[in-house]
């Protein structure tokens, strides 16, 4: 379920959304490219194989300009086939990805602090950090200082591994940041970049001390120094959920923690955060976030942990775990809710008769329900298709659920955006191996 409210969007939360949509962003690059890469080096071998083929046939020709031309295709096709042979363009691609999710983290990581210190900036009393004395004659005032001394600060943090970043924050803000199942994939997947970064995959005895640290655990661990470790797909898949998971929580629980007064915003980020997973239906990341809120010792009110409750049930109902959402709604107590809330319980337990008979009594829109909600959100996934949901739908409104989704479908392609390519991206025929 979905808050209708606006709010100038906060600093942190700003910095976490840039940093999920880099993940999504590069997930989704491994998604399309990486099968292309493999589609063209593979037609790019039949091709040159096959005008070599043709040259061979012609290189003895009676005719000095046939057998000329077919000397000078051979010659260049070989050199194609030799590069295209020793090519390791999708290993390349995939591994620039993969270590192109840890600059986006670093980069995150940095606009994060930037936005807690910047918002209390009492805070910088505690960092330890001396200050050049060139820097203090050349600085114009102090906030000048304190900027150039939180830069500072920001870079030597960055430049630490990040078992030892996650123990500066515990410290720092006095509070538990590694307690999480995942904590142990995350550094794992951490010293992986490293090894891709600096050792061409290749184990190193650093890489097994820091995994075994920080508890991680696999079948195939630990690996024999010096093997050169792969991706893969579902490896990279799986590190993507891992860094959306540890971007989202480590953003709010230090939110939480160092501004308890915005309460009400950071619910409704995580909330907004979870309800987009669910419009896109990444359910398993729904799923521990959706936890991750629910498991929250305070909220800002009942509305707002009604909705927190509602959209984790969501994620487990559709993340193939009815029974878990069942037994969460069952034992929520719903008697003293509006009906928003009262016709996602109803919607959730399969009860379609009971929600038709809520959408009356909500009408054309209610305080978080509306015609659009009816039409986008996940919620009523399956309870659209049913014919409880679409006479009642008629009743209310007018007109036909399917011609009101048709007309919507209508008015998004007309907001179709433009993906140009600019023009000094555009390519030639030409071949640049």
């Amino acid at each position: 379920m979905e808050e209708k409210e606006n709010q100038q969007i906060h600093p942190i939360e700003a910095a976490t959304n840039t940093f999920l949509h880099s993940v999504r962003d590069i997930e989704a690059a491994v998604r399309v490219f990486m099968p292309i890469s493999y589609k063209i080096l593979k037609a790019r071998w039949e091709k040159t194989v096959e005008i070599l083929n043709e040259s061979l046939e012609n290189i003895e020709s009676d005719e000095s300009e046939v057998r000329t031309s077919a000397q000078v295709a051979f010659d260049q096709q070989y050199t194609r086939l030799e590069r295209l042979k020793n090519t390791k363009l999708p290993y390349h691609l995939e591994k620039s990805l993969f270590i192109g999710l840890f600059s986006a983290y670093d980069a995150y990581i940095g606009e994060l602090l930037k936005a807690i210190f910047e918002k209390r900036p009492d805070l910088l009393k505690k960092i330890s950090k001396s200050i050049d004395l060139s820097s203090v004659v050349a600085a114009l005032d102090l906030e000048q200082l304190k900027n150039e001394a939180l830069e500072e600060y920001i870079e030597d943090f960055r430049r630490d591994g990040y078992a030892k970043q996650f123990d500066c924050l515990e410290k720092f803000f006095d509070l538990q940041l590694t307690k999480f199942s995942n904590y142990p994939r995350f550094i794992e997947a951490s010293q992986r970049r490293h090894l891709f970064t600096h050792c061409s995959g290749q184990v190193s005895q650093q890489y097994i001390e820091c995994c075994k640290t920080a508890g991680y655990e696999s079948d195939d661990f630990p690996p024999e120094r010096g093997k050169i470790l792969e991706l893969g797909p579902s490896y990279f898949y799986s590190v993507c959920d891992v860094l959306f998971e540890v971007g989202v929580k480590l953003s709010h629980t230090l939110w939480r923690k160092q501004f308890p007064d915005e309460l009400k915003q950071a619910d409704k980020a995580l909330s907004d955060t979870i309800f987009e997973l669910l419009k896109n239906e990444k359910w398993h990341r729904a799923i521990i976030l959706g936890e991750f809120a629910y498991s929250q010792k305070k909220h800002f009110d009942k509305e707002r942990a009604k909705i927190v409750t509602a959209n984790y049930c969501i994620a487990l109902k559709f993340g193939d775990r009815q029974r878990e959402a069942e037994r969460i709604l069952e034992n929520t107590d719903w008697s003293d809710s509006m009906p928003d809330f009262k016709i996602a319980k109803a919607v959730l337990m399969d009860d379609y008769k009971e929600a038709a008979r809520l959408m009356e009594i909500i009408g054309k829109e209610s305080e978080l329900i509306s015609e659009e909600s009816y039409l986008t959100w996940p919620l009523f996934r399956q309870f659209r298709s049913s014919s409880d949901f679409r006479e009642t739908y008629e009743k209310i409104y007018g007109y036909s659920f399917v011609a009101e989704a048709k007309k919507e479908v209508e008015r998004t392609k007309e907001e179709k955006p433009e993906h140009n390519l600019p023009a000094e991206a555009e390519q030639d025929d030409r071949d640049n191996d």
